[in-house]
């Protein structure tokens, strides 16, 4: 607990407030790249960025991305500008974060290619059945931090303009993992050869990674700071 108390302080999360004026401007700089981040939308941060560069290393030309929990839309559209020919699609349970990415992407000439949907973790299964054309690769920096840490742990001011859905996920973090694991294997969602970043609190990528290693379908590649990478494959 008191490790993760830490780790949410170096986040701007605990009673020292640490000087973020995103949400008082409402704009957030990530990757180069100038988004809106209206108050209740969860403000883009650095310990996001390796979840991009995770995906960079295994991605090249026309791939698809699904971006689970876009929130601003910063790591679907950083992936998007980086790779002139990608496609994606991200998707949000936060109405204000769905109209923020989607308005990011018009800003950044990027809604042509990139459509943002209102869907939870568990309505990813739902995507076959609806006609939407597998990924080659499924990102998400998705909340990871135990339900009773935020009672723990005074807010600051940040925190206080974001949902907490955003920050925690169950009694013990995985509960978002566990969604995402068994959702994205449905078959249909991903192509065989997917890959799969996961972010998640430093040093902790094994135990994010936990969820998808007890379903045959995924193999881990590789095992970063703040991010797992796997390998998803159709099971016979």
């Amino acid at each position: 607990m008191e490790a993760d108390s830490a780790a949410l302080q170096r986040r701007g999360g605990a009673a020292t407030w640490s000087g973020r004026t995103e949400h008082c401007s409402e704009e957030a700089t990530f990757d180069g790249l100038t988004l809106r981040v209206p108050p209740g939308v969860f403000v883009p941060r650095r310990s996001a960025l390796p979840i991009v560069e995770a995906a960079a290393e295994v991605s090249t030309g026309a791939f698809r991305v699904l971006d689970c929990g876009t929130g601003s839309g910063c790591i679907l559209l950083s992936l998007l500008s980086r790779f002139s020919e990608a496609t994606g699609v991200g998707i949000d349970a936060d109405t204000k974060a769905v109209a923020a990415a989607t308005y990011n992407a018009a800003e950044l000439s990027l809604v042509e290619r990139c459509d943002v949907q209102h869907r939870t973790f568990v309505d990813i299964a739902q995507m076959p059945k609806e006609g939407l054309v597998p990924f080659d690769m499924a990102v998400s920096n998705p909340p990871y931090l135990p339900a009773k840490l935020m009672k723990h742990v005074g807010f600051a001011r940040e925190i206080q303009s974001q949902s907490t859905a955003a920050f925690a996920a169950g009694e013990d973090g995985l509960r978002a993992y566990e969604e995402l694991a068994m959702a994205l294997a449905t078959p249909g969602v991903l192509k065989d050869a997917a890959h799969v970043v996961m972010g998640c609190q430093p040093g902790k990528a094994a135990w994010a990674a936990g969820p998808f290693q007890e379903l045959p379908c995924y193999e881990v590649l590789s095992l970063h700071k703040e991010c797992a990478v796997l390998r998803f494959s159709r099971v016979a």
